[in-house]
């Protein structure tokens, strides 16, 4: 064991004194060129390219808002018709709202449009139709009193009823109070897809 650490100690000493007389001779040795620090004082810049005067970029232009279009789907539609008279109603826009806390007279204006489902049974059979009902519309705008005036097959009779009692509007307004409506029509038209 003393052999051990004697050998250790030895070997050990002589790679120490070999490494600093190699280091010595590195240091002493003149194949080194020694770099002058720059002189104090201050720095010169030569600029290369001309000065132009900078240009904000061009503004982005603005982004347009886009307006959700709503698609009906081709197998139905519908056609509001005054009562007893046939004629094609065209909603008016909506009032612009109120003025100086009181709220603006106004005609009847439909809101939510609801479409009807195709039955499955008509859809399996490939059958065609259509349906016209009457109904009337609450002061709230809900829709009540949803009859069948006439329809070509009545599979299609309580899907059209369905999508009618659906319907919301805004009520008439006369002298500030909201009135009900009756004798509202409206046409569903029950078509097959064609592709």
């Amino acid at each position: 064991m003393f052999i051990r650490y004697a050998s250790a100690i030895t070997s050990g000493a002589f790679m120490t004194l070999t490494l600093f007389y190699i280091m010595q001779t590195l240091v002493h040795m003149d194949t080194f060129e020694v770099i002058e620090p720059l002189p104090n004082g201050t720095l010169s810049f030569i600029r290369l390219v001309k000065d132009e005067s900078v240009r904000p970029p061009d503004p982005l232009p603005k982004r347009e808002k886009l307006r959700k279009v709503e698609k009906t789907p081709p197998r139905t539609q519908q056609v509001l018709t005054g009562p007893k008279t046939g004629v094609t109603l065209t909603p008016p826009p909506p009032p612009t709202g109120t003025i100086g806390g009181w709220i603006q007279d106004g005609p009847l204006v439909a809101i939510v449009r609801v479409e009807p489902t195709y039955p499955i049974r008509a859809a399996q059979s490939g059958l065609e139709g259509y349906v016209i009902v009457r109904f009337d519309v609450n002061p709230d705008g809900s829709v009540t009193n949803v009859t069948v005036v006439t329809s070509s097959h009545k599979v299609f009779e309580n899907a059209a009823i369905k999508a009618a009692a659906r319907f919301r509007y805004k009520a008439r307004v006369v002298d500030g109070v909201a009135q009900a409506t009756y004798g509202l029509e409206s046409r569903f038209t029950f078509e097959m897809e064609r592709g």
